[in-house]
């Protein structure tokens, strides 16, 4: 089921989670991994663009777990994987709004997989901390040589492996390369 939102409109957002459940009758994994990264210093950019960083990399996640958590919950359980990036520590990364959107992202995750306890509902990080080839990571960073860069299949064997965890397992922040070094990220991929 394929569903195109504006990230920025929490009607929109809200209307998706009750079409899934709708057309498919549950969901048991919620995935965000939207991102917007403004390049460029942060104290002459206009506000809109702050606005934006954050409404899609924060506050669509928040709306999307709003929607979808009690559901679950409801249903016996399910997870939440909120994508984040080793961006988080690094401010020469020259993108401010994305560097605290992931690091608010980072701990929304760890507040709401506290109240969830109990619920079965796991709500989990996966920082990316390996360059991860996509369209638009290239496309924010021009000219840059990508021959380095690693599949995305690397962040889905990262994402499978934490739906089969039971739900209790809660409140991580794991990065790609850790999982790697326990053989649960396939080695790097280029």
């Amino acid at each position: 089921l394929a569903l195109g939102v504006d990230l920025q409109d929490e009607g929109q957002l809200r209307a998706a989670v009750v079409r899934a459940y709708e057309e498919l009758g549950r969901i048991d994994v919620v995935v965000n991994n939207a991102a917007v990264a403004v390049p460029g210093p942060t104290l002459p950019q206009p506000m809109r663009k702050w606005r934006l960083a954050m409404e899609v990399n924060v506050n669509a996640a928040l709306v999307l777990m709003q929607a979808a958590c009690p559901r679950m919950a409801s249903a016996g359980g399910g997870h939440v994987i909120n994508v984040s990036s080793e961006a988080v520590g690094m401010p020469e990364f020259g993108r401010a709004s994305y560097t605290v959107s992931k690091a608010a992202l980072e701990s929304l995750s760890g507040c709401l997989a506290y109240e969830l306890t109990g619920s079965n509902v796991a709500v989990n990080v996966v920082r990316i901390d390996v360059m991860i080839w996509t369209e638009g990571f290239v496309f924010t960073l021009p000219g840059i040589d990508t021959i380095e860069f690693e599949d995305p299949v690397v962040l889905s064997d990262a994402c499978l492996w934490l739906v089969q965890q039971p739900h209790s397992y809660t409140g991580k922040i794991l990065t790609i390369t850790g999982l790697r070094d326990q053989g649960i990220v396939r080695p790097r991929t280029r």
